[in-house]
């Protein structure tokens, strides 16, 4: 049996219900019933993401605290340091120079020109908030790693002052 060619041939192909594998358990069947209630969403709304900057918070403190937590852990400021740089590189090399708060303009009058230019600014909306929250989240990440490094390199100040003060004493 030969499929018929052309654009008939194609359509009979993609509308085809028929096919050589079973179709998946559960699969709804095909082709897909194009009437009926469309469902944008299936039970509850999603949460709110969490804020950016106590996430980059949360995440710092976690990474420090697994680390801090093994046997024979010893700190070691160059390396930290070095993850204090590369995070800032990351936002002043790279997330600093996007510049993406512009408005897109139709480009003619009509209704096709103006649900482009509507597409457009909602996408340009999603990229500006997502860029601002990972922006948020790095700095509160940069910014966390220096107060933990600043607090330890205070303490081992005091200790060794303490030291210090304890020997001049003898």
């Amino acid at each position: 049996m030969t499929q018929p060619s052309g654009l008939g041939g194609l359509q009979g192909e993609l509308l085809s219900t028929a096919s050589g594998a079973p179709a998946p358990a559960g699969a709804p069947p095909l082709p897909l019933p194009v009437t009926g209630e469309v469902q944008v969403t299936q039970g509850q709304l999603p949460a709110p993401p969490p804020d950016p900057s106590a996430a980059g918070v949360a995440a710092a403190t976690a990474a420090f605290s697994a680390a801090y937590s093994g046997k024979g852990w010893k700190f070691d400021i160059d390396g930290l340091n070095d993850v204090i740089n590369g995070v800032q590189d990351v936002i002043d090399l790279h997330l600093s120079q996007v510049g993406m708060r512009m408005q897109i303009r139709a480009p003619g009058d009509e209704v096709a020109s103006d649900r482009y230019a509507a597409a457009a600014n909602a996408s340009l909306r999603a990229f500006n908030e997502a860029h601002d929250a990972n922006t948020k989240y790095l700095r509160a990440y940069a910014d966390t790693l220096r107060e933990v490094r600043d607090a330890y390199l205070r303490q081992d100040h005091e200790a060794l002052d303490a030291l210090r003060g304890a020997a001049g004493k003898d």
